[in-house]
C-alpha cells in the first residue's frame, strides 16, 4: 500500500500523524535541507538557535554525509537516532531521492529525560554560556516532549514502516544510530 512516497500529500499526512501520535515537532525537509512542512506550524527554538533551518540541515547533512561514506552507495533509507551535545534526541530519514526530491523528514528535539536545573547549569557552562540565560535554557527544555529510548527507536521504526511499508528490526535500526558530533551554535 506504502511502497513509494508518491507525492507531497502522501509525506505530509505521514508527518502530520507522527506529530499527533508522538507530540514532538516534524519537519519535512527539501533537497536543499529547507523546511517544506512543520508540525506544529510554529516551534519555539531553542535559546541557542536562531534560525530553526540552521541546525535541521546541520543534523540532516551529516547524516547523509555518513551514509554516503560507509560503502553502500546511496543515502540510506533507514531512519538514524541521533543525539545533539545539546541533549537533544532527533530522528531523521532521507527520502528517496527519486520520489519527494530526496528530502528528510526529521522528528524532533525530545528528551529521554528531563534534565534537573544542576544539568543546565553544567551544559550551559560546557558551552561557555553565561548563567543569566538558565531560566529561559530551563523553559526551552521543560518544552520537550520525553521519551526513553526504546520509545523513540520504536517511534523510528514506525516511521520507517509508513514511509517504505517495510519492517525495520530494532538490531538494523541500532546499526544506523550514532551520536551526532554536533557543531556548536552561538548562544544569544
Amino acid at each position: 500500500m506504502l511502497d513509494h512516497l508518491e507525492d507531497k500529500e502522501r509525506v505530509q499526512y505521514i508527518c502530520k500523524v507522527m506529530y499527533e501520535s508522538q507530540q514532538i515537532p516534524v519537519f519535512l525537509l527539501d533537497a536543499n535541507r529547507e523546511i517544506e512542512f512543520a508540525m506544529p506550524s510554529s516551534f519555539e527554538c531553542a535559546p541557542w538557535v536562531h534560525n530553526l533551518n540552521e541546525p535541521l540541515s546541520e543534523i540532516t547533512k551529516s547524516s547523509n554525509r555518513e551514509n554516503n561514506s560507509n560503502g553502500n552507495g546511496p543515502t540510506s533509507t533507514v531512519p538514524i537516532v541521533r543525539t545533539t551535545n545539546f541533549l537533544e534526541n532527533y530522528i531523521i530519514l532521507h527520502l528517496p531521492s527519486d520520489n519527494s526530491n530526496g528530502g528528510s523528514i526529521v522528528i524532533g528535539p525530545s528528551l529521554y529525560a528531563q534534565p534537573t536545573e544542576d544539568n543546565v547549569a553544567s551544559l550551559m557552562r560546557d558551552h561557555e554560556v553565561p548563567l543569566k540565560f538558565q531560566e529561559q535554557w530551563l523553559k526551552y527544555y521543560r518544552s520537550l516532549t520525553v521519551l526513553n529510548k526504546m520509545r523513540l527507536y520504536h517511534t523510528a521504526m514506525l516511521l520507517y514502516s509508513l514511509v517504505t511499508g517495510k519492517t525495520l528490526t530494532l538490531s538494523e535500526l541500532l546499526l544506523d544510530s550514532r551520536i551526532l558530533a554536533y557543531k556548536q551554535l552561538p548562544s544569544g
